[in-house]
């Protein structure tokens, strides 16, 4: 069993103990300073702004910015999908995931500790965990956020005082290596960053047959989902007639049944990282159905006090409109997403039947090293390839469902070159070709 590695005793990133960091900058009575995520160009990237916007960066701690008009709060009646308002930063799979997040406290527990806050036992740090690589590793980073005309360039606080949402942001920035390095990607990579769960893709533009089913055990199941529209980063992201955002993340909050005009209605309800935005097609929020709201958890009282004037909601004496998660048919949802992420412990939301299996997870770990299992040339001889010292690891779920998973570690000492990368994918398609033509295995590759 791995001692280091689990939620209870993560692996530190770059090596920085929260406690001990914390400790000895109230000692000093010091604010943190994290020189290994400094508070300059090299954490936001070169590429991420016009060179200006750049230089018109400064970074500021919450307690001394002009946004923050009341005390910091790093938790204000817990954390909500309501707190996330997407900044410049292209990141919405992140904050769609982060969205989903929200509604599913078992899984949020694990991402932000409780021992951390503004008003007590300050220092300037804070702390998240995420999963990379089969373990849960915490990252350590100061409160000192990028600041760009007046707004934060990161998420924008809800509430104007709690910065959970940016200050998590930032730990993810840091542990992909730079805010540019959110700037765009796939919210199924996210899902498993924050849960270690098991993660499915589903192509809606080909979607399976039980489809429908799958998304309604999810949502019983408790299952964490997202999903994407059509379009991609040289596209932009364009606000389409329907409303939609092209080329965009969205959190999927909750599905089910409802009977309408006599008959079974299947719903989907997606919500908006950005805040705003509203589905102008059959079941938009507003006729005889806006009274029909499927959250799958409570919203705190003293956080939301919404009333319905004229399809605006003021909330917290906010005038927000549009910013609910909205609803739409599944029949509109398949046909206007063209990618749906599901992510569990477990993929029991395959399960439609009362379940009878017991799933179990095993972990089997190795290293990339190169030289030895980080591609090279095999020469078409698929026996060299299987010879290789890799992990390859086969695992049969069910009859027809072949689930395929290859880890891989890199040292961080040996950097992967493109050729290398280029290697290990023809490699890997190699492997599964003959796999997929070997008449004994069924079913499709995931």
């Amino acid at each position: 069993e791995r001692a280091v590695g689990t939620v209870e005793n993560p692996k530190k990133f770059r090596g920085q103990d929260f406690n001990t960091l914390r400790e000895t900058c109230l000692n000093r009575r010091q604010l943190f300073e994290d020189d290994t995520f400094p508070a300059s160009l090299t954490s936001i990237g070169q590429q991420l702004l016009s060179k200006d916007k750049l230089l018109s960066i400064k970074w500021k701690r919450p307690n001394v910015s002009r946004c923050c008009s009341h005390y910091p709060r790093f938790l204000l009646d817990g954390a909500t999908i309501f707190d996330i308002v997407q900044g410049e930063i292209g990141d919405c799979w992140v904050l769609a995931a982060v969205g989903s997040l929200t509604s599913h406290r078992s899984f949020l527990e694990n991402v932000i500790p409780e021992d951390q806050e503004f008003n007590q036992k300050y220092a300037g740090i804070f702390h998240f965990r995420f999963w990379q690589f089969g373990e849960w590793v915490d990252v350590v980073v100061d409160d000192r956020l990028p600041f760009l005309n007046g707004k934060y360039l990161s998420v924008q606080p809800r509430a104007n005082n709690e910065f959970w949402p940016s200050l998590l942001e930032k730990a993810y920035a840091k542990l992909r290596g730079s805010y540019q390095n959110l700037h765009w990607g796939f919210i199924s990579e996210a899902l498993v960053d924050f849960t270690g769960g098991v993660q499915m893709n589903f192509n809606l533009t080909k979607p399976p047959v039980d489809l429908k089913d799958i998304v309604l055990a999810a949502a019983r199941s408790g299952s964490l989902g997202g999903s994407t529209t059509p379009g991609g980063q040289q596209f932009g992201n364009m606000e389409l007639q329907n409303g939609l955002v092209q080329g965009h993340a969205y959190t999927v909050t909750n599905a089910t049944q409802i009977e309408y005009n006599n008959r079974m209605e299947d719903i989907v309800q997606v919500w908006n990282p950005w805040g705003q935005g509203e589905w102008n097609g059959r079941w938009k929020d507003s006729g005889k159905t806006s009274n029909i709201w499927l959250f799958p958890f409570k919203v705190p009282d003293t956080l939301i006090m919404s009333l319905l004037i004229n399809d605006v909601y003021v909330i917290s004496g906010l005038a927000c409109d549009c910013f609910f998660p909205y609803r739409m048919s599944c029949q509109d949802f398949m046909e206007h997403f063209n990618q749906l992420s599901i992510c569990d412990h477990t993929p029991s939301f395959m399960d439609f039947e009362p379940q009878q299996r017991a799933w179990k997870s095993t972990s089997y770990f190795n290293q990339w090293v190169k030289g030895s299992s980080a591609g090279g040339a095999g020469g078409g001889n698929l026996t060299r390839l299987l010879s290789r010292d890799e992990l390859l690891l086969c695992l049969m779920v069910s009859d027809d469902l072949l689930s395929v998973m290859v880890m891989r570690y890199a040292d961080s000492a040996e950097k992967m070159t493109f050729s290398d990368f280029v290697s290990c994918m023809i490699r890997l398609e190699t492997v599964t070709s003959k796999f997929l033509n070997t008449s004994k295995i069924k079913g499709a590759l995931y």
